[in-house]
């Protein structure tokens, strides 16, 4: 988004000041129950979970953050002490 912004000549949104890498906060988190994050995007996340249910088609912005919010939301499932830490993300 910044280099589109650039590109554009336009001025960059407030919000990409507020924007964190939350990558290093979650890796961890999934690993210890049992997810290899290598493996997986935040899109296919979710099928590490289950093989139950289809995840919703991958590389599509708004269906890759339905997966990736289903992944957390198992996380927090599987670990509710997590529920405190994902609370502030």
């Amino acid at each position: 988004l910044k280099e589109n912004c650039q590109l554009c000549d336009i001025i960059e949104p407030d919000f990409l000041m507020r924007m964190s890498n939350i990558k290093p906060i979650l890796t961890p988190l999934f690993e210890s129950v049992g997810i290899d994050t290598k493996k997986h995007t935040s899109g296919t996340l979710i099928s590490a979970f289950t093989k139950t249910r289809e995840p919703r088609r991958a590389h599509d912005a708004l269906n890759d953050m339905r997966n990736f919010r289903d992944a957390i939301l198992e996380l927090r499932f599987r670990r509710p002490q997590l529920n405190v830490i994902l609370a502030h993300l």
